[in-house]
């Protein structure tokens, strides 16, 4: 992807009507993909560390229900965690924590 812009969104030099068109162009498909959902801002990078609750059961003797019990595991980030992120995915222990004690 060809940068339009430097990282201060100054342009360094003088810009031709084509580069201008190039600039508002990508600025609708960014737009428009915001509108429709499609846009994202992760909270951290992809394999980033961060602390998931895990579920588990333990089963006893036939016919009895099973125990659940939980736990806070550190996990690389990935982007089938982004609907858990704030539910049991989060960026740091004690917030993985905090929300296991609310549950309890």
């Amino acid at each position: 992807m060809e940068r339009l812009t430097n990282k201060s969104g100054v342009w360094c030099t003088p810009i031709d009507s084509e580069q201008i068109n190039a600039l508002y162009k990508k600025l609708a498909a960014y737009e428009d993909a915001e509108e429709q959902g499609l846009l994202v801002r992760l909270p951290c990078k992809v394999g980033d560390t961060v602390w998931v609750i895990i579920k588990g059961y333990t089963y006893g003797e036939v016919g009895d229900p099973p125990d659940a019990w939980y736990r806070v595991d550190k996990r690389e980030f990935d982007y089938d965690m982004i609907p858990e992120y704030g539910k049991t995915v989060f960026l740091t222990r004690e917030e993985a924590e905090a929300a296991l004690a609310k549950e309890k």
